[in-house]
């Protein structure tokens, strides 16, 4: 079960039988860690679901330099206790963080944790902190990776000067692969850099890779469906990798948010919308789900619905009067003190029937963030466009079928 899903339940008073029937796994890893000075007392125990009973316990005795070993030590015994017959690959994965370096490690959890955000800070910090770990480690595959897919994800989230200044990724993404092929996110890392350049066929290669590794990596799904099928319109290929993606990590707020996306860009409205409210109800805070779902309402002509949205993730639209009509509205969220970026204005400009002004600002969202661009080039609120040479002209430049 991946790490998003399963950290809700951190620092928490869970019953471990509750968490495993709301996660449907079989199984759930629960215990307790005390520290003094530099040494750890860890206890950890394997609790079955069904009935509450402890298939295994043991205490572990380590030194906080030694703890990011600890991992795979409580994985290799859990696996022997159980018998299972592990495969080389299945082996590798269960080694651990991938560097020895204590304060590399923790530079990496906390990267990981500002990334799942999504917000301009988050990624201004998950990006810094990613940076100081692979200095001090130059050999950390993981972080390389996660340091390639933030520079490409973040364009999305950051102001144009700066993420025109962000590296593509791809050199970090190469060195990942190469410091451990046997990752899957390695290989996540690489083809969401080829997407990023449209080199479709590398992409689809390396998404293919990283779901073969290791076939229960959530993000290998979510990135496949978000990043290569929902450019290329395989739309029910997409849905069906975002569904698997959210088995594995059922309460990614993130993967949610951009199922619903799809199934709106797929023009199956209803459902987007149903998946818009399953990702409020997991949680209400999450602006990016407020702001996709505003999205949808004021494309179906629901503009007070998407009026109130809106003051969720942008208070300071309380302030503006979006009238009730599809000119006011968008009129008015082109004066929005929030999300100030190029897809933003061509999505109301062609809301509005402005046709060179959208095009131009397709132009500088294709070089702002080209990552961003593959697929929000399909929304439907460019349905006006797509008779238009230059929306023709803007395909053929990223390599995406008509």
């Amino acid at each position: 079960m991946a790490r998003t899903t399963v950290f809700r339940f951190k620092g928490k008073e869970s019953d471990p039988q509750q968490v495993g029937a709301t996660l449907k796994v079989d199984a759930v890893v629960t215990g307790h860690i005390v520290q003094h000075g530099d040494d750890l007392t860890i206890q950890a125990e394997l609790v079955r679901v069904s009935d509450g009973a402890q298939i295994w316990g043991q205490q572990f005795t380590r030194k906080m330099k030694d703890v990011s070993s600890l991992q795979g030590d409580i994985g290799r015994e859990i696996a022997s206790r159980l018998r299972l017959q592990l495969s080389d690959e299945e082996k590798q994965r269960m080694m651990g963080p991938g560097t020895q370096n204590q304060e590399a490690y923790q530079l990496y959890l906390r990267g990981r944790f500002f990334f799942a955000q999504r917000t301009e800070s988050g990624f201004r910090r998950a990006i810094e902190n990613f940076q100081h770990a692979v200095a001090l480690d130059p050999s950390y595959a993981q972080a390389y990776a996660s340091l390639a897919i933030a520079y490409n994800v973040g364009r999305g989230y950051l102001p144009p000067e700066e993420s025109r200044t962000l590296p593509s990724g791809k050199a970090e993404a190469e060195r990942a692969v190469q410091l451990d092929p046997m990752l899957s996110e390695v290989h996540v890392a690489l083809a969401v850099v080829n997407a990023s350049t449209f080199d479709w066929a590398s992409a689809e290669r390396e998404f293919k890779v990283a779901i073969e590794t290791n076939p229960n990596d959530a993000n290998a799904h979510y990135f496949y469906a978000k990043d290569y099928l929902l450019p290329q319109k395989r739309f029910d290929e997409a849905t069906a990798e975002y569904r698997m993606a959210l088995q594995l990590d059922p309460l990614s707020e993130v993967i949610n948010t951009n199922l619903g996306v799809e199934l709106m860009i797929a023009k199956r409205f209803d459902e987007a919308r149903e998946q818009f409210r399953k990702t409020l109800e997991l949680d209400p805070k999450f602006g990016i789900a407020s702001e996709r779902y505003a999205e949808l309402e004021a494309y179906l002509g629901n503009y007070s619905t998407a009026q109130q949205l809106r003051t969720t993730y942008c208070p300071e639209d309380a302030k503006l009067d979006f009238g009730t009509g599809k000119e006011a509205y968008y009129r008015t969220d082109l004066k929005s003190p929030c999300r100030r970026l190029a897809w933003r204005f061509a999505l109301d400009y062609a809301m509005l029937g402005r046709k060179d002004e959208a095009f131009r600002e397709l132009n500088h969202f294709l070089e702002d963030d080209p990552t961003g661009a593959n697929w929000y080039i399909r929304r439907p609120e460019y349905d006006s466009l797509r008779s238009d040479p230059h929306y023709a002209e803007l395909l053929r430049r990223m390599n995406l079928p008509q």
